[in-house]
């Protein structure tokens, strides 16, 4: 995030330079008697100008970052969390009750945290929820979020949770979580991210409700292989 704001700084200095030269410019090119009788006019016009190609150039860079994903992924590089991610709920060496589909989306200057909560027994879903705010620092993420129960809670709940990615040379693929919401804990719950790099996952996870299960079923696998790999290696 910090790539990105350097960025629209930047353009927003080289905006400023270029405004104020380009009306530097034309002030000088107007007749010294229309400056004596308008002294005041064309000062006004200078400053005009100057805020005009300054907020042009503003706006430009805003809507260039948030309608580019290409530009982003440019600008953020080996720390572009963007897209849809897998999150399963851990429990000591095993695994927890509910995996999760989280998509990162970046809209204006900030990260937006949405998914859905599945149970890992039948892949039921549980509930659905979207961050209310969030923060970046390099490779963490922080937010917090509300939550719809779909087991009959009676409003939504608030959590709050961070993710800490793994850089890697085209962006993390991988992170581990730490958080808490009464809907699923009554203690601060940890987790861990894979995400969805292939096409064929992501059109699955999207088009049916077969298919998103076939998803989660089989990174639910790969989870608990790592895990077994990992604790029989630890022996």
């Amino acid at each position: 995030m910090d790539r990105i704001q350097s960025f629209l700084s930047i353009v927003n200095v080289l905006a400023l330079a270029v405004a104020s030269s380009i009306s530097v410019v034309c002030y000088q090119l107007v007749d010294d008697a229309f400056q004596k009788r308008h002294g005041v006019l064309s000062s006004v016009i200078v400053i005009a100008a100057i805020a005009l190609i300054f907020g042009i150039a503003q706006y430009s860079a805003g809507f260039m970052v948030n309608g580019s994903r290409r530009l982003r992924r440019l600008l953020m590089s080996d720390e572009f969390v963007e897209g849809t991610w897998i999150d399963i709920m851990q429990v000591g060496a095993g695994i927890g009750t509910e995996v999760a589909i989280v998509e990162i989306q970046y809209k204006d200057r900030q990260f937006h945290l949405s998914g859905q909560t599945y149970s890992t027994v039948d892949l039921r879903q549980l509930g659905a929820w979207e961050s209310i705010i969030t923060k970046y620092d390099p490779c963490l993420l922080y937010y917090l979020y509300r939550e719809t129960s779909t087991q009959g809670a009676a409003a939504p709940v608030l959590g709050g949770g961070q993710l800490r990615f793994q850089k890697a040379l085209y962006g993390p693929v991988e992170y581990q979580a730490s958080f808490f919401d009464p809907i699923h804990s009554s203690s601060v719950t940890l987790g861990f991210g894979y995400k969805l790099t292939k096409t064929s996952d992501l059109k699955a996870l999207h088009t049916s409700g077969e298919g998103r299960k076939q998803v989660l079923a089989r990174f639910l696998r790969l989870h608990i292989n790592d895990a077994r790999e990992a604790s029989a290696g630890h022996r």
